[in-house]
């Protein structure tokens, strides 16, 4: 007698995802960013792994991505925001290149009222948790506040609207959210200039944590994949931000 042929059905294996607010890759006020569109795409792309945001607080990136922690992978995190050297993550592809710099009102700048002079500066806005180059990436608010004049926001938006509000001379902004809310035609970012000279250079990459679910070689082929067809800048485009997509090659990832 012959067994009758059975169809077996494999579920996707869930894998989290890390975000933190950091648009536009990803808020909590925002129900588009580029995360959820990236995670949209990876699971339409493949029938392996299920990614499923989990939102963290910045500080607690790093240990959600070590032995233990909550979650598998980070996209669009850069080597220089306060990760140590460990074995507990592997850094993959680069997918965004931009930089962080100072910005003041513009109308404000040109009758000579306040200039990028971080010393003659009252008061300094930035994110809380967030790691700046000039401050020697120091995070404690109290730190910021005493030594360095930086007063901290939960996001680049209220950074801007601190900004706007003449509530502090200069704001910490990047590349990224700045072209962003141009994009959307958001009023406030037409009187705010930023700086030539930036607080630092960055790449975004992903980070997969070593002891994840989630391969990193997976990981790695499934963004490279994406951004040889064209699927991570039509992701970015909607933001406003595809020339800041990164054109490094794919041999500095550094996960196998």
């Amino acid at each position: 007698m012959l067994t009758p042929s059975v169809a077996y059905t494999f579920a996707a294996q869930p894998v989290y995802v890390a975000v933190y607010e950091f648009p536009p890759y990803y808020s909590s006020r925002s129900s588009v960013h580029i995360t959820g569109k990236l995670v949209e795409v990876l699971n339409k792309q493949q029938n392996d792994y299920q990614f499923i945001l989990r939102e963290v607080r910045p500080a607690e990136r790093y240990g959600a991505i070590a032995a233990g922690g909550c979650c598998d992978v980070i996209f669009f995190e850069s080597e220089l925001w306060g990760w140590q050297e460990s074995n507990d993550y592997h850094w993959g592809r680069g997918l965004t290149a931009s930089a962080e710099r100072f910005y003041v009102m513009r109308e404000a700048l040109a009758a000579g009222k306040v200039n990028f002079d971080l010393l003659a500066a009252n008061r300094i806005g930035g994110v809380h948790g967030y790691n700046y180059n000039f401050v020697d990436n120091v995070t404690n608010a109290e730190v910021l506040e005493e030594r360095f004049k930086v007063y901290t926001a939960d996001s680049p938006m209220s950074v801007l609207h601190m900004l706007v509000g003449n509530r502090v001379d200069i704001g910490i902004l990047n590349d990224d959210f700045v072209a962003w809310v141009r994009h959307l035609e958001f009023p406030a970012v037409d009187a705010i200039v930023g700086s030539e000279f930036v607080d630092q250079f960055f790449v975004t990459r992903v980070v997969v944590n070593a002891q994840g679910k989630l391969p990193a070689s997976f990981i790695n082929n499934q963004l490279q994949e994406l951004t040889e067809n064209g699927g991570l800048e039509a992701i970015l485009s909607q933001f406003g931000i595809a020339s800041l997509i990164y054109k490094g090659t794919s041999t500095e990832a550094s996960a196998n």
